[in-house]
């Protein structure tokens, strides 16, 4: 019986290949994937064990009456206190890892649909955290762990972020596993990749 041998074909020179675990830093990652209607989060954790996902959710500001910018803004501090408390509780949660809790959150975007809800939910999470939570770009995060960012013509799907994420954290409950918390995730997955090439103090 002939057997014909499937020669692997390497990557193209500067062709796009997903890190390997070992590129991506130890540590915990509090990450928020944040609007005013959903907002998803995820804390992420990697060490010489594997990547982790110790605890996701959902801050979904309460239903109201209220319409216009009394709506908008009543959303935002919602945003803010959901954050804030959650905030308390993951520091307490992991008090004394090293390094310690990372706090991060997307950063918001300047053109596009509902810039407003963005910018505002963002800067609840800004306030919640006293100001020192970090911003990752979508954009970005899309580059280094999809592949791409995506275009008009070609876009990132919520399936591709699932299987690019899923690449490298196994999937919680499935009723705490939606595309705001992958996005999240994607978003601490990024951090702690860039935190891996930060010269070392």
């Amino acid at each position: 019986m002939n057997q014909q041998l499937t020669i692997p074909i390497p990557p193209q020179p500067g062709a796009w290949t997903p890190p390997v675990l070992d590129a991506f830093a130890h540590g915990y990652v509090l990450a928020f994937d944040q609007s005013l209607n959903n907002t998803g989060w995820c804390l992420l954790h990697h060490s010489t064990t594997g990547m982790q996902a110790v605890s996701t959710g959902m801050i979904h500001p309460p239903a109201d009456d209220l319409t216009s910018f009394e709506a908008t803004f009543t959303r935002g501090s919602h945003v803010e206190e959901g954050v804030s408390a959650l905030v308390e509780q993951m520091i307490w949660s992991v008090r004394g890892a090293q390094p310690p809790l990372a706090i991060i959150f997307e950063r918001p975007a300047i053109t596009g649909h509902r810039i407003e809800s963005a910018l505002l939910s963002g800067y609840g999470v800004f306030k919640a955290t006293d100001g020192t939570a970090r911003m990752v770009s979508n954009v970005h995060a899309k580059k280094v762990i999809v592949g791409r960012a995506g275009t008009r013509e070609n876009p990132v799907t919520k399936g591709h972020v699932k299987e690019a994420v899923e690449r490298y954290v196994p999937p919680p409950h499935p009723n705490r596993w939606n595309e705001h918390i992958r996005d999240a995730c994607m978003l601490a997955l990024t951090h702690l990749y860039d935190a891996a090439k930060e010269p070392k103090a």
